[in-house]
Order: C-alpha cells, then sequence, then structure tokens
C-alpha cells in the first residue's frame, strides 16, 4: 500500500498502522520530518519515497517504479491549515490540493492501481459535522470561498468521474476535525486543539472568537485510520463518513483542555 503525505500528521498513522500489522508500506513525502521517521518502524517494512505530488511528471514516474507492489493509494497529501491560513491562503491551498488529487488519479490510473483512497471532509457539506456511515447523504455544498472545502468539494466530483470513466475503485472518506499525536503545532498553521494545546503550554490564555457555543466533531486520528481501512476492506461504500457522533462546544473544549493541564 501507498500512502501519500506519509510523513504527515494522518499519513503517518496510516504508515504506523499498516506496518505493525504486517503490511509492506510505501510512504512517499514531501518534507522530511526527523520526528515522524523517528517513530514509524521504518528499517523493517516501510520505503521512503522523496515525492512532490504538484509535478505531474514526477508523480508518474514514482508510481511507475513503485506500481508493481502495490493495489491501493491511500492520498493524504494535502495544504491545509487553521482558519487565518485557510483565509489568507485561498488560492494557494485549492491549486495545489487539486494538482495532487489529479496527478494521483491520473497516475493510479496509468498504473493500474486497483483502488485510491481520498481523504474528503464534513465541511463540504451545506450544514457541517454529520458524522457516522450514512447510504443517503445530505446535500454538499455548491461554493465556498475557502479554498480548502471547494478543493475537497471539486477532489470528490474528480473522484465520481474517475469512477464514471475509467471504472476506477476510488473511495472518498469524509471526516470530522482530526486530532491527536504528531499533530501540526506550528503556529499561524495549527488546528483549533493543537493551538489551546500551544497556549495552556506556554502560559496563554485561550483565545476563543465569540461566546465559544459554536460546536463541532473531532474525531481522533487512529480511529479514521481504522474506519478507513475497514471501508476499503468492505467495499461497500463508495463514500464514507467518518466521525465521533459526539459534537462539543469550542468553549467545553477550551475548558477541558485546561483542565488537562493544571498542575496536580
Amino acid at each position: 500500500m501507498l500512502i501519500t503525505g506519509g510523513l504527515g500528521f494522518i499519513g503517518s498513522h496510516f504508515v504506523e498502522e499498516l506496518a505493525a500489522a504486517g503490511a509492506e508500506v510505501i510512504c512517499c513525502y514531501r518534507t522530511w520530518h526527523d520526528a515522524m521517521v523517528r517513530a514509524l518502524p521504518v528499517a523493517d517494512r516501510v520505503r521512503l519515497v522523496h515525492l512532490d505530488l504538484c509535478d505531474g511528471a514526477e508523480t508518474q514516474s514514482a508510481f511507475k517504479y513503485t506500481a508493481p507492489t502495490i493495489d491501493t493509494i491511500v492520498h493524504c497529501a494535502a495544504l491545509d491549515g487553521n482558519a487565518a491560513f485557510k483565509a489568507a491562503h485561498p488560492a494557494e491551498i485549492l491549486d495545489a490540493n487539486l494538482r495532487m488529487t489529479l496527478n494521483v488519479l491520473h497516475s493510479a490510473r496509468d498504473q493500474g492501481v486497483e483502488e485510491v483512497v481520498l481523504l474528503s471532509s464534513a465541511e463540504a457539506y451545506a450544514q457541517p459535522d454529520h458524522p457516522g456511515a450514512e447510504r443517503e447523504d445530505p446535500p454538499l455544498l455548491t461554493w465556498s470561498q475557502n479554498g480548502y472545502v471547494l478543493s475537497k468539494l471539486v477532489g470528490e466530483v474528480v473522484a465520481d468521474l474517475f469512477r464514471r470513466q475509467y471504472e476506477m475503485n476510488v473511495f472518498i472518506a469524509r471526516t470530522t476535525n482530526v486530532y491527536g499525536p504528531r499533530d501540526n503545532l506550528h503556529r499561524g498553521t495549527n488546528r483549533v486543539i493543537p493551538t489551546m494545546l500551544d497556549r495552556v503550554r506556554s502560559g496563554q490564555e485561550i483565545e476563543i472568537w465569540g461566546d465559544g457555543s459554536q460546536r463541532r466533531t473531532f474525531l481522533y486520528v487512529t480511529d479514521l485510520v481504522r474506519a478507513t481501512l475497514q471501508m476499503i476492506e468492505s467495499r461497500k461504500y463508495p463514500t464514507f463518513n467518518v466521525g465521533s457522533g459526539e459534537p462539543v462546544s469550542i468553549l467545553d473544549l477550551a475548558r477541558t483542555v485546561r483542565v488537562i493541564h493544571e498542575p496536580r
């Protein structure tokens, strides 16, 4: 199995889970992360491949080189960040994510890869946070000024077209807000839970926009990985909603983070 973004937050957990289960894993990465590499059983069953997925020719070459040993690709690589980062870079995010998705799908088709999994987002729903597996989907957005959300929406359309024209097995895993070990802690690009943790650890107050009543559904990263792998194995649904089903207010989340880090 090949994992794109394999040294990233979510991708590294796919690599770790698969390698622990005895699978041979190809871990594609663009940026080297020492901490991620140290967390992976690289020497045993993981092969590291440097790859810029925005480069179509490079992606074709890498997939051609690895194709004889892979039957499934899990596409985790994406340009992402917190709300401020997304607001400042909508065109850049859309361009990068669509290029990567198209290059992965074209290269997988050309090399005869049996299955491709794309990670989408519950933000694609017109009414957000609909976790769980449902056979009848709520309506999706038709437009968004958020480049990340729009890239996921268009990515799902592209996946459907590849299914129809090329008869490819393309699966979509729509996730809610993912958190867990090895999440991005870089200020300016990290998401809500890492941001709160960073502020508490540095002795700052947690900043909340509005009254904190807005509710979000969060998903632990290994739960996402295992649910996605089960989706691939079952082959029942081309699109699967993955979430905890337990929405929490931002204010309650901040209180929980604060309590966890209080001196005992």
